[in-house]
């Protein structure tokens, strides 16, 4: 028997997939992906008004850019249509801006296709671990950067 613990078959048959749902927790509850969504807009707002935005608790502490430094640089850089200084910025800025409007439509879904979507997502996610994938290559593209890459 697999374990529960790591995002597989439970005693009870409801998991399936052999990876952990990292993302759908967050997109299930509407409150929670509401506010990330408004944060992002207001941090991304502030920046693109060229206002003093909130810095990075891990580059303040430990004097080094965490792994997503440079993503709202990127957001609003995208937003102003430099797709290539986005990319210079944090190679995945796309990819946040994408996630980001992608949340945003699935939180103003009707509720019956909101679940759907979930599901779907959910699915994805415990079948193929694109979550945990995406956060692999954020480590090797933050380790690159450190080394003196993008």
């Amino acid at each position: 028997m697999r374990s529960a613990a790591c995002g597989t078959n439970s005693p009870t048959g409801n998991n399936t997939g052999k990876y952990a749902a990292l993302l759908t927790p967050l997109l299930k509850d509407r409150r929670l992906t509401a506010a990330l969504i408004l944060a992002a807009i207001l941090q991304t707002g502030l920046a693109a008004a060229g206002l003093p935005a909130w810095s990075c608790p891990f580059k303040s502490v430990f004097s080094i850019p965490c792994p997503s430094c440079g993503m709202t640089s990127g957001a609003v850089l995208l937003l102003q249509g430099h797709w290539e200084s986005a990319l210079q910025a944090h190679l995945f800025s796309p990819l946040l801006f994408a996630a980001a409007a992608a949340a945003c439509l699935v939180g103003l879904m009707p509720t019956p296709i909101h679940r759907g979507f979930i599901k779907r997502i959910e699915s994805l996610e415990r079948n193929t671990g694109i979550t945990t994938w995406i956060g692999v290559c954020l480590g090797v593209c933050w380790i690159w950067r450190m080394a003196g890459g993008i």
